[in-house]
Formats: structure tokens, sequence, C-alpha cells
């Protein structure tokens, strides 16, 4: 059931990013612009001829190997979820993004550049009531070894836990409505998978520069904290929720990723008769 929160927000004023894609390898701009009430995410390619846009809700995710990717048509832009989940972060409701390239740049491979860009921008109070969506029934879901429970409860909080190869190892968090500190927590891989990936076409922007990466001894470049993978994990969470809106309840994510956010976000969506938006 849903409840009323506030005020919807969207940002004050326009704001404008440059950086390069994960996957793609090429120079991006990103421009932020402010969306009317009751608007969500809305994603432009301004790069494709006659600007195309595609609605940010879940049943637009056509892609979530390493990344989220929304889609209608032919039309297709990757790596979404960290812009999303520093928009979560920051109460933003209501959001224009102008993407000149096929995905969101990744920064240094956390969401903590949007959410700073976001800030600078400020926020404005709209019109129309902020709608929360609120678990009123446990939900389980399951997909080989990953498994999602959403249950009842008051507010947001988010178990994770993240099971990983060594040197990584299995990680748990739990944390409740303070997410901008693990806005920080960067992407993350193996040493032993870069030339694979890289041969299938993804991370051709990837460095050590926008990526923890660890070989058999550990990090080759420093952690921001101990339990960063995981963190980065509920990072992550957060993005791929923010396509459906805002929640409350008690999310328990066993080993999940992108694809099942995106079917707890389905689910929910479902669930609300596609009233959010």
């Amino acid at each position: 059931m849903f409840l009323m929160a506030g005020k919807q927000k969207t940002i004050a004023r326009q704001a404008q990013m440059k950086g390069r894609g994960l996957h793609s390898g090429q120079d991006i701009v990103i421009n932020l612009y402010p969306a009317p009430p009751d608007g969500g995410f809305i994603f432009r390619r301004s790069d494709l001829s006659g600007h195309p846009e595609i609605k940010g809700n879940p049943e637009n995710v056509v892609n979530t190997a390493r990344a989220t990717t929304l889609g209608e048509g032919e039309v297709k832009i990757s790596t979404v979820e960290h812009l999303l989940a520093a928009s979560f972060a920051a109460g933003i409701d209501n959001l224009l993004v102008e993407v000149q390239g096929p995905e969101i740049p990744i920064m240094d491979g956390s969401a903590r550049p949007f959410y700073d860009i976001i800030q600078e921008a400020g926020r404005q109070e709209q019109p129309g009531d902020r709608r929360v969506w609120k678990i009123d029934a446990p939900l389980l879901l399951q997909e080989d070894n990953q498994t999602v429970l959403a249950l009842p409860g008051e507010g947001l909080r988010i178990t994770s836990v993240f099971f990983g190869r060594p040197p990584v190892g299995n990680q748990l968090l739990d944390r409740t409505d303070d997410w901008v500190d693990i806005l920080k927590a960067r992407t993350f891989g193996w040493m032993q998978d870069v030339e694979k990936l890289r041969s299938m076409g993804l991370i051709q922007g990837g460095s050590l520069d926008c990526a923890v990466v660890f070989d058999e001894d550990g990090p080759r470049n420093e952690l921001r904290f101990p339990h960063e993978p995981v963190a980065h994990k509920i990072l992550d969470l957060l993005g791929d929720l923010a396509l459906f809106g805002p929640v409350h309840g008690h999310i328990i994510a066993l080993g999940a990723g992108h694809y099942l956010h995106n079917l707890l976000a389905r689910k929910l969506w479902e669930l609300a008769g596609k009233e959010m938006f």
C-alpha cells in the first residue's frame, strides 16, 4: 500500500557531468534537468536522431549483465544504477537525464560524484505528494544461488550478504536509512576476469581509477572501507529499486545482483498496480 511522505522533489537547476563509459570506453557528457511532478526518471539520448527518451521504470530494464540497461525499441542506455542510487539518497523523485552516449559515465566507480553534483544543483519541492510503497506481506524471490526476501518494516532497511571468492570472502552489511555513506563504495572485480570481459566488448573504459580490482593477494588499490564490495551491492540495489520508487520495508539480499534486484522492482511495480508514475 502507498503512504504519503511529504512532497515530491526534483533538482533546482541544470547540472552537467563528463566522464568515460565503463563498458563502451567512450567520453560521455550528461546533463541533468528538473522534471515535472510524477515524471519519475526520464533518460534522453541526445546523441541520436530525434533525441529519443526512455522512461526509467522496472519494465524498461532490458539487460542486467554487469550493469542495469534501460531500453525501448532499438534505443538503450546502460549503467544507470549509480546515478539512480545517488538520486535516491538525495531524495530526488523526478529527473531528466540527457546522455550524449550509450551509457552513464562510470566516474570513480561509485555513486558519490553523482550525489555531489545533485547537491550542488540543489533540490526544489514540487506540487504532488511523495508516495512511498509500504511492503505489507513477505515476498520471496530466488534464482540459482541468489535470494531476495522483502519483509514488512518501518522505513527502509537493507541487509545484504555478498558471497565473494577469495581473497574477498563472504561479507554482510546491514543498513537503515543512512545511505549517503555507502555511496562512495566502488564497483569491483577480479584481475583474472579482466581480459575475458574485454574480449566480450565489456569494461573498455575500466581502470584502477574507477574500480577496485582484486587478485589472489588482495586489492590492487586501497579499499575505502573494509566492506566496500558488499556496500556496493547495497548501492546497486538502491539504484535498481529507484526505478520503482521509494519503499518501506526490510529487504534481505543474499548473493543477489541486478537481475534479482530488477525482478523485485518488477514485482513491486505489479503489486502497486503501476500507479507510481
